[in-house]
């Protein structure tokens, strides 16, 4: 038990801080990006827009954000993931900040576009809208802004502790 509470705590964070480390002087020759922050939004509101559209034209109604719940934790886990991965030379505080802001502009994006497709639902079965777009953005604003960001920092922070960052390649007295 001793042991284990040592590993865990003592020599775990040294190893990761260690892998941290190595990472980052593998970073050094690699441009720092940012563009890759809107590729990733654009994907993250594009696949839900057409779960949405499909959803719409299957059910005549637009899922709620729990129906789709599955799909809020792991696209945006994912984009999170990726906004670290391809930040290049930016410093972790940086990265973080662009997992953060793929998940925000990501969140607000989706709202837009929900909100347009449940108008779009009440168009396609006839339907009065009892509530405007603007009604339906507030609505869900809320949940998917803490959900995307919640779920981008988180996976910012796996891509961080778990992928393996960049390969050094070997000088060629090392080979």
């Amino acid at each position: 038990m001793e042991h284990g509470v040592f590993d865990l705590f003592y020599n775990y964070p040294l190893t990761v801080r260690r892998r941290l480390r190595e990472k980052a002087a593998a970073r050094v020759k690699l441009p720092p990006r940012v563009w890759h922050v809107a590729a990733m939004v654009l994907a993250t509101v594009g696949l839900f827009t057409l779960v949405d559209w499909l959803w719409v034209e299957k059910t005549g109604y637009a899922p709620s954000f729990w129906t789709i719940r599955w799909l809020g934790a792991i696209v945006p886990l994912l984009a999170g993931a990726a906004a670290t991965i391809f930040a290049g030379r930016a410093g972790a505080k940086r990265r973080m900040i662009l997992a953060i802001l793929t998940g925000l502009i990501s969140a607000v994006a989706y709202t837009a576009v929900h909100g347009g497709m449940w108008l779009y639902a009440m168009h396609v079965r006839g339907a009065e809208p009892t509530m405007t777009w603007w009604e339906v953005f507030l609505a869900g604003l809320l949940w998917r802004v803490s959900a995307f960001v919640g779920f981008a920092v988180i996976g910012a922070i796996l891509a961080e502790l778990f992928w393996p960052g960049p390969r050094k390649k070997p000088s060629p007295a090392e080979s």
